[in-house]
């Protein structure tokens, strides 16, 4: 039986990784100054980079939907075939249309997972998993939040940046 690691305010990014790769990684983060938005207010850009894994929830959401949607069709289509009606061929083609949108998202899927398993950087690496990985039904916590709940000794700007970094 696998266990279930901790998750809330009191992981720590150090139960994850080394110390030495920890501070390696920290000490590696430029110290850019926040830009001004046009308020006056210091903010940062999210990135394109991430933009990729963001979509990872709404894939895996979709991907149970059609799960759904291809139990759903299968039991009409012996259904149908059983009885011998003629609702078979248009059923037969729901159900292929169904496999292709279902075979499409699980690949993209784990495209996704698979650039997120080859990025070099062990932090990076961990805060994408907790960030976008984790738990998809939860809402996407903000990059304060993820510092906060990862332990990590940045502000959320400066992680966003080199996340971004890391993956650009």
């Amino acid at each position: 039986m696998t266990e279930k690691r901790e998750q809330g305010p009191g992981r720590d990014m150090l139960t994850e990784i080394t110390l030495a790769g920890y501070l390696r990684e920290l000490l590696a983060m430029p110290e850019e100054p926040a830009e001004k938005l046009y308020n006056g207010c210091e903010g940062h850009k999210s990135g394109t980079a991430t933009r990729a894994f963001a979509r990872y929830r709404s894939l895996r959401l979709r991907e149970r939907r059609l799960r759904v949607q291809l139990a759903e069709t299968t039991a009409l289509l012996l259904h149908a075939e059983k009885n011998g009606t003629e609702a078979g061929a248009q059923l037969r083609g729901r159900y292929r249309r169904t496999v292709l949108e279902l075979s499409e998202t699980v690949l993209r899927r784990r495209e996704l997972e698979r650039r997120c398993r080859l990025l070099e950087s062990e932090l990076a690496k961990r805060v994408i998993i907790h960030r976008y990985f984790t738990d998809p039904d939860r809402r996407l916590p903000s990059w304060e939040q993820t510092a906060k709940e990862l332990g990590i000794a940045v502000s959320g700007a400066e992680l966003a940046r080199y996340v971004n970094a890391q993956l650009g």
